[in-house]
């Protein structure tokens, strides 16, 4: 049995790049929804959506009988409120707000990793006294 995200893909003739920017994902996260992964419920919802617009629900069918799940990726429940916002943001189709959601992130994380990498310097320059 094909998986019904692919199937979906190959129907609209396109490559994984423009299934993911109509779906708000990574090329890489559609490769992995292809690959087996289970759909967020938003996901599982836009795709539904994308189907519907090209008249190919009939291949969704395998597709209706997994069970979406929510990805819980988060260690604390706090922050599954951050990940259901950043879910919905890249759900909407708004490449824009996508994008700048992207930036923001990169700047967080290069902040965070300047900061470690401050932090094993002293280690290291107190370390060597």
């Amino acid at each position: 049995m094909s998986n019904p995200v692919r199937k979906l893909r190959e129907a609209l003739g396109w490559n994984r790049v423009k299934f993911a920017a109509a779906i708000g994902k990574s090329h890489q996260r559609v490769q992995n929804y292809e690959d087996g992964a289970k759909l967020p419920v938003k996901v599982a919802e836009t795709i539904r959506q994308l189907a519907r617009q090209y008249d190919l629900e009939h291949l969704l069918d395998d597709l209706e009988k997994a069970e979406p799940v929510k990805i819980s990726a988060m260690p604390h429940r706090k922050y599954q409120r951050w990940h259901d916002l950043l879910d919905e943001v890249l759900a909407g189709g708004d490449q824009k707000a996508a994008a700048m959601v992207e930036d923001y992130l990169n700047v967080l994380l290069g902040s965070m990793r300047e900061k470690k990498r401050r932090v094993r310097k002293k280690r290291v320059a107190a370390s060597d006294r």
